[in-house]
């Protein structure tokens, strides 16, 4: 699956109001993703607010299946189907977006 398209409007992070003070440890995510999110003292998911995928992919050891993998969580949170303990269905990563 494509990653968004580098400044385009799904390549935005928009996490909604109701969960930015949800703490990222609270998830379960990829050790790779927790680390990252760590490095870059991402402790709620707020800290993501107005990031970029497009940046995100260029932070130290940070590939695909890892912006993925904030994709599907990203997704299920602005769909209202994220229960914390879950990882996102993989239904939930799959979209259109500008190439």
């Amino acid at each position: 699956m494509p990653l968004p398209r580098p400044g385009s409007v799904a390549d935005y992070i928009v996490i909604p109001a109701a969960a930015r003070e949800m703490p990222v440890s609270s998830f379960a995510i990829s050790a790779r993703l927790q680390n990252i999110l760590g490095w870059k003292e991402c402790r709620v998911l707020g800290d993501l607010d107005g990031l970029r995928f497009s940046e995100v992919a260029r932070w130290r050891n940070c590939g695909k299946t890892t912006v993925l993998e904030l994709l599907g969580i990203v997704r299920c949170l602005q769909h209202g189907n994220w229960h914390a303990g879950n990882k996102p269905s993989p239904r939930d990563t799959a979209g259109d977006f500008e190439m």
